[in-house]
């Protein structure tokens, strides 16, 4: 399971914030030192199940991959039947949702970092170079 969080910068003005995102992917599994990986995976399995996910986006802010949570969420957000939006403009909305729910083209702009292995202390190199 993991958690998908896109957060804005606010001390950025408006059209920035749509052209600048940190993604924050937290992920949970079972390491291989783990004592009870029985219980583990049910854990994983709970945490997946729809209105685990939901309640858990809801408290931590961000969106779940799980795609019936997600859909159910896009749904709350969009339809906005509680007036979470009520005293907001249009266009505050609309960056909202899409940084909560990034188009594929926002998503094309994104790269990612990844494990890269035998290969970190030269990466590194190339990261402390550029700075």
């Amino acid at each position: 399971v993991f958690l998908h969080s896109v957060r804005e910068d606010l001390t950025r003005p408006f059209g920035a914030l749509v052209a600048f995102r940190y993604c924050f992917f937290d992920i949970t599994h079972i390491t291989a030192y783990a004592g009870n990986t029985e219980a583990a995976q049910y854990f994983l399995q709970f945490s997946c199940l729809k209105d685990i996910a939901v309640k858990n986006s809801f408290y931590a802010g961000c969106i779940s991959p799980v795609k019936a949570a997600y859909d159910e969420l896009y749904e709350y957000y969009t339809e906005d039947e509680d007036g979470l939006f009520e005293n907001v403009s249009d266009e505050w909305k609309a960056m909202y949702i899409e940084t909560m729910f990034p188009s594929e083209e926002t998503l094309n702009r994104c790269g990612s970092l990844k494990d890269f292995g035998d290969q970190k202390s030269a990466v590194s190199a190339m990261w402390k170079s550029i700075k």
